[in-house]
This record gives C-alpha cells, structure tokens and sequence, in this order.
C-alpha cells in the first residue's frame, strides 16, 4: 500500500487521518481542530467507492455470469492558508457500498465524503467534497448475462463546495468498474493502474 501521508520529520507536519465511516449521509460528523501555529492546511477527501457484484452460481458446465466490479471514488485535495478556516472542521467520512451475492441484484453505493464548516451537507458550508455524485456498485451475473459495472463517482466541482476556493483545489474523477467474466467462461475485462496520476 502506498502511504501518501509519511512526510518526513524535518517537515514537522501534524498528520491526522479520518476512517471512520460515514453509514448515513449528513448525520455522523467527526470534528478536526486546528493545530495552534498551524501556517497552511493541506486536505484530502477521498469517498467510499461502490460494491462488487457476485458472480451467478450454477452447477459445473451451466453458464454462469461474473458479478460487476464497483465504480471507485472521486478523490479531491486543497491546499488553503490556515489563516482562513475557522478552528474546528466537521468531517464525514463517506462507508463503501456493501457486495452482493449470486442473484443478489445492484451492490451499494458509496458515499461522499465532506469537510465542512458546519456539520451538514449544504453548498454554502462546504470546504471540500470527495466528489459531486457518488460512485455505483456493480451488479450480479446470471445464467444469461454478466452483471453490470458500477459507475464511477464524478469529480467535485467549486459550486459544490463554496469555501473551496479559499485554497487551490484539485478534483480527480473515479474510475468505472468493469463488467464481470462472461456466460460462457472467458474472463472479464482487465483493470489498468494509472501510472500517470495527479494524486
């Protein structure tokens, strides 16, 4: 796993990270306070991506489906002057969607994540949004088709988020899901790591 936040010590950067799931969108707020003598803030919101399809159970030579991966998150980052947020941010850390099982329909979708200025979701609060829509789950495969790929969670944009412009923001889109293996047994598509990525 690629640890983005191990900053070297000569930085003295006060690193804090937020994985608390979010379940509920605009009710489980966690609270980030500023540290004293803090110059600059660097933020990165990532939301919860969308769950996997199952692939179809079927007996041995029957066709069978491979399930649909999840759409991934949009993933946002601000870099702002410490000077202009308040001392306490309200946080939601946005829960991936839940899989499913053979025959088990659409899995979950993810769900955004927010630091805010106030805890709730409106426009006019918003210091960061992982994303402007929510990435999808995929869904299941059957005897006759293979399950659907999720839908990647879109980027955010600045009139979701107002007091994004304080800083300089970047947004980068999720990435779609694949569609699962086909009925009659060839694997499905391949996914490609961006080499290339502005993270």
């Amino acid at each position: 796993m690629l640890d983005i936040f191990d900053l070297p010590e000569r930085y003295r950067a006060d690193v804090q990270i937020y994985n608390r799931p979010s379940t509920v969108t605009n009710t489980q707020w966690q609270t980030w306070t500023k540290p004293r003598g803090a110059a600059m803030v660097h933020l990165i919101c990532i939301g919860g991506g969308g769950g996997g399809g199952g692939g179809f159970t079927a007996v041995a030579g029957a066709a069978r489906g491979g399930g649909g991966g999840g759409g991934s998150s949009g993933v946002t980052r601000v870099t702002v002057p410490a000077a202009f947020l308040p001392d306490r941010l309200y946080l939601q850390v946005g829960q991936g969607g839940q899989g499913v099982g053979s025959g088990g329909g659409t899995a979950g979708s993810g769900i955004l994540s927010y630091v805010n200025v106030y805890p709730d979701t409106s426009v006019v609060n918003g210091v960061i949004a992982s994303g402007g829509a929510a990435a999808t789950g995929g869904g299941t495969g059957t005897g006759a088709a293979v399950g659907a790929a999720g839908v990647a969670g879109t980027i955010a944009v600045s009139g979701s988020s107002i007091l994004i412009g304080l800083g300089q923001f970047i947004a980068i889109a999720g990435q779609v899901g694949f569609a699962g293996g086909a009925v009659a047994g060839a694997n499905g598509a391949a996914t490609t790591i961006p080499v290339t990525s502005a993270l």
